[in-house]
């Protein structure tokens, strides 16, 4: 018995030992770079990807990089002792706090891959855009080259990301560069609103990402198999704007937007409006320059997203089983 209990005693500390070393090379060890192979680009820019990357940088960009300014210039996004210290980055041209260096391919493999010119992985809050159209990456970046008055220099400097413990284990075994292997993506047929809409909930607008069940069981190379597709439920807090739990977004006739009306939901997306008068939730980005036919598309893709049972008001109140 003693020899038995002797030799758990050696085991249970040999997986302390383990435990402890894998803890402090979690700790102090750097964080994962990746090898950067950005595409020899060079966009050139006309009003009509000017007009398109302004929309789509207003509507995707700016609710999380506008800072105390009228400039990109970022902020203070989170601050969790476990996750870690996060700011969003300055997209504003300072070719040393913004994005002035970069050339117009590693802005491409940027948002293809999440990696930056540095070889570091920009953190999971920043959109990944695997399968948007070529075109519209090169409208975002004719934009981002532009006069425009928020791309202007600031001289707003950040710190890198100061990760906590979690935050730290999450970049090692979680957060990973999506894959990009220069393939071409055509333009999607805005004619097809069924189609076009899912572009623009999906692809785009990356609309599951908060109207899911969770940031961490998302999909972003497969939305569609995102855990609660468009069913809501997803825990959301960001500094100064409080906690919300995410509507669900289907056509559920109770619990989800299945009793609204075409209008209705242009109305609450372009307007901030629900159908009985009161207003969204600030967290929710600013789609205002979206056209109604753009927002009509989405409707028309929801339509076909599999109905969920998903009570998020039960959620929020810890009644939910």
């Amino acid at each position: 018995m003693k020899k038995v209990l002797k030799v758990l005693g050696i085991l249970l500390g040999v997986i302390i030992l383990v435990i402890a070393l894998v803890a402090t090379y979690n700790q102090f060890a750097p964080i994962p770079s990746y090898e950067v192979n950005a595409p020899d680009l060079k966009v050139e820019p006309d009003s009509t990807r000017l007009a398109r990357g302004a929309k789509i940088v207003g509507t995707t960009c700016t609710f999380c990089h506008s800072g105390q300014s009228d400039k990109l210039d970022g902020k203070l996004l989170e601050d969790d002792p476990a996750f870690g210290t996060i700011y969003t980055a300055n997209i504003t041209q300072h070719p040393e706090h913004g994005i002035g260096k970069y050339t117009d391919g590693e802005l491409l493999y940027l948002f293809r891959t999440g990696i930056k010119r540095n070889g570091q992985l920009a953190m999971p809050m920043m959109s990944r855009l695997p399968h948007i159209s070529d075109e519209d990456i090169y409208s975002i970046i004719a934009y981002l080259r532009s006069d425009a008055p928020e791309l202007k220099a600031s001289e707003q400097a950040w710190p890198e990301p100061k990760l906590g413990f979690v935050g730290k284990a999450l970049s090692r075994l979680v957060f990973k560069p999506l894959p990009y292997e220069g393939q071409s993506i055509p333009p999607q047929d805005t004619q097809n609103l069924v189609v076009y809409g899912k572009y623009l909930a999906t692809d785009m607008l990356e609309c599951y990402n908060c109207h899911s069940a969770s940031f961490e069981t998302n999909n972003v190379l497969e939305p569609e198999k995102s855990a609660g597709y468009f069913g809501g439920g997803n825990k959301i807090e960001m500094k100064g704007k409080g906690l919300i739990y995410s509507p669900n977004i289907t056509m559920h006739k109770e619990k989800g937007i299945g009793a609204w009306t075409e209008a209705q939901f242009v109305e609450a997306v372009k307007n901030r409006k629900r159908p009985n008068g009161a207003s969204l939730n600030p967290i929710m980005p600013d789609y205002s320059k979206l056209s109604d036919q753009e927002i009509k598309a989405i409707w028309a893709y929801l339509q076909t997203v599999p109905v969920l049972d998903n009570d998020v008001f039960l959620i929020a109140s810890g009644e939910a089983k």
